[in-house]
């Protein structure tokens, strides 16, 4: 039994003392979706990829099990419920919802055979390429660059106490250093590959 006639939560008597009003619960918050470095651009005409059976019962059970509640419940208590639900639920039970996932899922796999990106999308697709290999170098370089400056602050003063005492000299012998370190790095690469 999938514990359908069982209230949850606390009364509404026992739930007016608590800090938590009702109304931190009910409003909703405003989601922004940012692309995260190295994420594959994808094509909004593309099918879609079904839910998975379990999301598909969360969709179907989500309005009743909120209904259960004497109060206005936070999606989490809501999702709490639908997770335990769903595992306490015997392999019959879940037959319906993973027959209806199986049935997207191949329909889904044969509109992806069929489908072919537009013109436009693989133009905006390589843009966006360009774009993230352009940011990368810039990002590569400015590192390289930081690098260097921490080298240099690291290393100044030891030169100085060599006796290089105009900044010139300091500058030269610190670009040598930099450079003889970086041929060894590189001697140490090659040496590992």
């Amino acid at each position: 039994s999938t514990g359908a006639n069982r209230r949850m939560g606390p009364t509404k008597k026992e739930n007016q003392g608590t800090s938590k009003s009702n109304a931190a619960f009910s409003g909703t918050k405003k989601t922004t979706k940012t692309t995260s470095k190295g994420k594959e651009m994808k094509d909004p005409l593309a099918p879609k990829k079904p839910p998975s059976s379990y999301q598909m019962f969360c969709e179907e059970m989500r309005s009743s099990v909120k209904d259960q509640f004497y109060y206005e419940p936070p999606a989490s208590e809501i999702a709490a419920e639908l997770k335990r639900r769903w595992t306490s639920m015997g392999s019959y039970e879940k037959e319906p919802f993973e027959r209806d996932h199986a049935e997207a899922m191949a329909k889904y796999e044969r509109d992806m055979k069929s489908y072919k990106p537009s013109a436009e999308f693989l133009k905006q697709k390589t843009k966006a390429d360009i774009t993230a290999a352009a940011v990368a170098a810039v990002e590569n370089e400015f590192k390289e660059v930081e690098t260097y400056f921490s080298f240099v602050d690291s290393h100044w003063m030891a030169v100085y106490q060599k006796g290089k005492k105009r900044g010139n000299e300091i500058q030269e012998e610190l670009w040598r250093m930099w450079s003889s370190s970086k041929d060894k790095k590189k001697t140490k690469k090659k040496e590992f590959f």
